[in-house]
């Protein structure tokens, strides 16, 4: 069984003051983090985490706030959040388990 958890980090250390001015030109979001680990823990077991850290700038870039994967027979979702921090990088909402939307065999936060 493949076991996907899926982790997103905030930006506690990410506020909008850090960024070069240089990225901002013209730019709808700056990823910040973009890293993917891939663990086999046994025979027929492993866990898939991926951090992503993005600063949504104008309205074209909101669909980097939405983040998922897809479940089947052998892959689970079993861990999914996200955080959402404002423009100094104070905590404004952490996700629930409410806030999962399920279509078939897909789930997005």
């Amino acid at each position: 069984m493949l076991l996907i958890p899926v982790l997103v980090r905030g930006q506690v250390e990410y506020p909008v003051s850090n960024i070069s001015p240089d990225l901002l030109v013209n730019a709808h979001l700056v990823v910040r983090i973009g890293e993917t680990t891939f663990t086999i823990q046994s025979d027929g077991d492993a866990m898939l985490e991926e951090t992503y850290v993005a600063t949504i700038l104008k309205e074209e870039g909101k669909n980097a706030g939405t983040t998922g994967g897809q479940e089947s027979r052998f892959s689970k979702i079993k861990l999914l959040k996200g955080r959402i921090f404002d423009a100094a990088g104070n905590l404004v909402y952490t996700t629930k388990e409410d806030d999962k939307e399920r279509d078939n065999n897909n789930v997005v936060i």
